[in-house]
């Protein structure tokens, strides 16, 4: 487990490094760079959940597959539907991740108490 915390660690400070980089790098272009940073900015946490999910051996396949190419309006819905997954998906590894990092502080103050 403290190798999987190490890794994930690792790949926290990459990901906050190219978000920095990104971020000067967008808002050096002013209003104009806003159209681009807000796409990369969540390429890069999605990338970083993916890579953090990655380190504590999660699968991230998806079991279901919406086919959306026959109709336009199931498109707009699908839609809406696929946005309300994915952020209880987010919710979910949110609430793994918070369990993790409290597990990981209950050990740590466990062996600075002894």
């Amino acid at each position: 487990m403290q190798a999987a915390d190490e890794q994930a660690q690792e790949c926290w400070n990459w990901n906050i490094a190219y978000a920095a980089t990104e971020g000067g790098a967008t808002g050096g272009l002013g209003l104009f760079g806003l159209a681009a940073d807000v796409p990369a900015l969540f390429t890069i946490l999605l990338r970083l959940i993916q890579e953090i999910a990655t380190c504590y051996s999660y699968k991230l396949a998806r079991t279901a597959k919406v086919n959306m190419s026959a109709d336009p309006a199931c498109r707009l819905c699908a839609s809406a539907k696929v946005k309300m997954e994915f952020v209880i998906a987010l919710k979910e590894l949110e609430q793994i991740l918070i369990q993790i990092s409290w597990k990981k502080r209950a050990r740590t103050r466990g062996q600075a108490n002894q």
